[in-house]
């Protein structure tokens, strides 16, 4: 092998290219057969003298003249063809060429032809007319020229400048600096081009290590590369390992199988057949170790050997070159890589982050949420100067006053309100630090903001909820012992119907009673604020009770209701009567803001809230009602007190009608919110939690009989009113009546009346006691003394929950406070029989 296989290479080429040009000097005729004249080409002698074979016709297309060589090429005798027409030849572009220059005109082709005996060479063929001096046509002539080894001087031309050029390509990839695995495949494809193997495997050293490493591979299957990309092999180990041993090559013509340094299998299962291993240097070190192997038939020559080794004298240095770009590419994309991480970590956070110059004020990093709350382009950021563009002059002023206390160590947070590119104020409470770069000896401050909108929002939210349930203890108590008021009359007034005969005192009575009754909604809404009015919650189907509120308050008014809900509404554990009493308020609400008529716009969605939403619930899901008006909307003044009790824009109405529906809103562990806009209309949104399932209490309607009730009554109730009148209307019933204030009052009458023999018949016992036992203790111990006790539960509470799961209690029946004489003889006679 040279010193340099691309000087051989060169040289090579230089040879071919001379040989080339000899062999078309001999190709070239010395005249034109055309030029020759008539008794030329009818001397055989001179024709048989000629390099070339040629075949002359006259006129009439006849053979007049051919040469031996023209015979032997044509697979005929000369005496054969003599005589003959060209129409006798059997190649049919030869025959059309006689045509054509019979006519006048000359033919050219190139055809490679195979003799009967197997022997292919290819012609360069010639035709062309005959002429008199005068220009008389008089026949044709026909010269065949085997350029068969002008042809293969010019192929192995092509491939060794090809070779020439890829070893040059290799050579510039050698100063490169180029991915490792981009640099071995190009080398595999130039060699393999080159040398026309069909596959090729190169393996590189660890460095300070004595084991070599699957680098890249070219027309092998996946399985052969699989168990190479696995293994290490160690210097001295088969093949590859002998050549990085002892840095020559290794050469098999033929079957390598056969070779003990192979995996016989491996290579018989890949059809491979020659190999040729080389070192692969950088200077003087072995750093790896490139094998070219061919599939049967081909075999590797020695051109073909001597230029691999001239290649793999050249790719240590590309190879080299790799893999030092590799690892400044591996110490590159790790900066990168915590750049980004850091980046990402930064714009990640909820908070604001803003790092400025401390003395241009130039921003130096700022991360998403910056640039989203201030509105402003990443280009309009850096080109503005901080803290001045984001604050006005009060705002400044506090930032002097906190880098004075800052530096003195007296403060490390300020609440500023961020002035955004629309002019809104966001307000943010600031923490700040300050960060000396040593790299270009400025200082820097960091910043990161907290939005406080949703912070105050809440704030806001709870203050309001803190009022309400103040009013709600208030309006608790006072509700109570008006309904005890109402009590005490509704009494009066089912015991002084119950005496009156005369017609017009009974419609007056039952005018008063009308009167009352509808007064005890009023003092159920003022309950509705009371801690111990809790909802009676059931499985509901929402859609059903909008469709069905909204049928019910929209009847036969000149507002129409439109509604949608979500595909697969989740179902809530709502107490009904409630909630429908908030639909029906915020219903009512919208058809007031449209005197003129309109359209409500009611839609029910699936929601999930947390804490980033902002709405003072627990996190989960929620049901979302919300009713829309397009009415003349709520003035910007009013819409922090339209929950506030007793606040109305009206000229009638109480005022308690949202008010209301806040409350139970929150009794049930959700939220209303209100959007408006004057003179576009209002959105209320209800939040309900949203439940996995559950199941309704039945109602039942009794109707009492006038028949006397001839029971023993206990009547236990915290006022004396009260029991005075319940009493006298028992009393008219027919019944033996015993009065208690309490429940020690009552347990204590009970027994006594157990022990004398004279047991009572049902007990009616007052649900509330203020600071005394009421109903529900009472019950529990009445039923230790007799188990099979019966009671009617008697509650201010309309919709409390005892109400509705009497038997889970032991009571027979319940009533609702105020409730008529009918209302209490159904009750007592359900308690009686049932």
């Amino acid at each position: 092998m040279t010193p340099s296989g691309q000087e051989d290479l060169t040289l090579r080429v230089e040879v071919l290219e001379r040989e080339n040009r000899e062999l078309r000097e001999r190709l070239e005729p010395r005249r034109r057969l055309a030029m020759v004249t008539k008794p030329a080409l009818a001397c055989r002698g001179l024709l048989d003298q000629l390099p070339h074979g040629v075949v002359v016709t006259d006129a009439r297309g006849v053979i007049t003249s051919c040469n031996g060589q023209a015979a032997w090429m044509l697979e005929r005798e000369v005496d054969e063809l003599r005589g003959a027409t060209f129409e006798v030849l059997r190649d049919p572009l030869i025959r059309r060429g006689f045509t054509s220059a019979l006519a006048g005109t000359g033919y050219r082709f190139e055809a490679r032809y195979t003799r009967a005996d197997g022997r292919t060479f290819d012609v360069e063929v010639e035709l062309d007319p005959v002429r008199t001096d005068e220009g008389v046509l008089t026949g044709a002539v026909a010269t065949l020229r085997d350029v068969s080894e002008h042809k293969a001087v010019e192929a192995e031309l092509r491939l060794a400048k090809r070779r020439l050029e890829i070893v040059r390509d290799l050579g510039v990839l050698a100063t490169s600096s180029l991915e490792l695995d981009v640099v071995l495949l190009r080398i595999l494809q130039g060699t393999l081009e080159a040398s026309g193997a069909t596959a090729g495997m190169i393996f590189l050293r660890d460095p300070g290590a004595d084991k070599l490493r699957w680098g890249a591979s070219l027309g092998l299957s996946d399985s052969f590369v699989a168990a190479y990309r696995q293994r290490l092999i160690a210097l001295g180990e088969g093949l590859t390992g002998t050549i990085a041993a002892t840095g020559e090559s290794i050469y098999i013509p033929t079957d390598s199988s056969r070779d003990p340094r192979v995996a016989r299998a491996v290579v018989q299962r890949e059809e491979l057949n020659s190999f040729i291993g080389v070192p692969v240097r950088a200077g003087d070190e072995i750093i790896g170790v490139m094998n070219v192997l061919t599939r049967p038939p081909a075999v590797l020559g020695q051109h073909e050997i001597e230029m691999i080794e001239a290649i793999g004298n050249h790719v240590g240095s590309a190879v080299r070159n790799a893999q030092i770009y590799a690892q400044l590419q591996a110490a590159k994309a790790s900066v990168v890589a915590e750049q980004r991480l850091t980046g990402a970590l930064i714009d990640a956070l909820d908070d604001t982050f803003f790092v400025y110059d401390a003395e241009t004020g130039r921003a130096r990093r700022w991360n998403r949420v910056f640039r989203d709350v201030s509105g402003y382009s990443d280009q309009e950021i850096a080109a503005l100067k901080a803290p001045d563009a984001y604050y006005d002059a009060a705002e400044l002023a506090k930032i002097e006053v906190f880098e004075r206390r800052h530096r003195q160590g007296r403060a490390t947070s300020v609440e500023l309100k961020l002035v955004t590119k629309r002019g809104e104020r966001v307000p943010f409470e600031y923490t700040a630090a300050t960060v000396e770069d040593e790299a270009d000896g400025k200082t820097y401050l960091v910043a990161i903001g907290r939005d406080q909108r949703a912070r105050k929002k809440i704030e806001e939210e709870l203050l309001k909820v803190q009022k309400l349930e103040s009013l709600g203890v208030l309006s608790g108590g006072i509700a109570h012992d008006f309904n005890n008021l109402l009590a005490v009359i509704v009494g009066a007034l089912s015991f002084s119907k119950m005496r009156a005969t005369d017609a017009e005192v009974q419609r007056a009575l039952d005018d008063a009673l009308a009167a009352c009754m509808r007064s005890r909604g009023l003092t159920q809404q003022l309950l509705t604020f009371s801690r111990e009015h809790a909802p009676h919650r059931a499985l509901t189907d929402l859609a059903g009770l909008v469709r069905e509120t909204c049928g019910f308050v929209m009847r036969g008014s000149n507002v129409a209701c439109d509604q949608a809900f979500a595909d697969e509404l989740w179902p809530a554990e709502v107490d009904e009567g409630q909630i429908g009493q908030v639909l029906q308020n915020l219903l009512l609400n919208g058809a007031q803001a449209m005197p003129k008529g309109g359209r409500i716009t009611v839609t029910a969605e699936n929601v999930e809230l947390d804490a980033r939403s902002g709405i003072p619930v627990e996190d989960g899901r929620y049901v979302r009602l919300s009713v829309a008006d397009h009415g003349v909307g709520i003035a910007p003044e009013h819409l922090g007190k339209i929950f506030d009790p007793y606040f109305t824009t009206k000229d009638t109405g109480t005022g308690l009608g949202l008010a209301t529906s806040y409350s139970i809103v929150k009794n049930h562990g959700g939220h209303i919110l209100v959007e408006s806009e004057l003179g576009r209309g209002t959105t209320f949104h209800v939040y309900l939690p949203a439940s996995e399932g559950g199941s309704s209490s039945p109602r039942t309607d009794d109707h009492a009989s006038d028949a006397p009730l001839n029971a023993r009554v206990l009547v236990m109730d915290d006022d004396a009113l009260v029991r005075r009148v319940l009493g006298a209307i028992l009393q008219e019933m027919g019944c033996t009546v015993a009065l208690a204030c309490d429940g020690r009052e009552a347990l204590e009458a009970f027994r006594q009346a157990r022990q004398v023999g004279e047991p009572f018949d049902v007990a009616l016992l007052d649900l509330t006691v203020p600071g005394g036992m009421g109903a529900e203790e009472t019950m529990a111990r009445l039923r230790r003394i007799d188990p099979d006790v019966r009671a009617v539960v008697a509650s201010g509470y309309a919709n409390d929950p005892i109400l509705s799961e009497l038997q889970a209690h032991g009571f027979r029946a319940g009533v609702a406070k105020p409730f008529t004489a009918d209302t209490l003889r159904a009750a007592l006679r359900r308690a009686l029989v049932g």
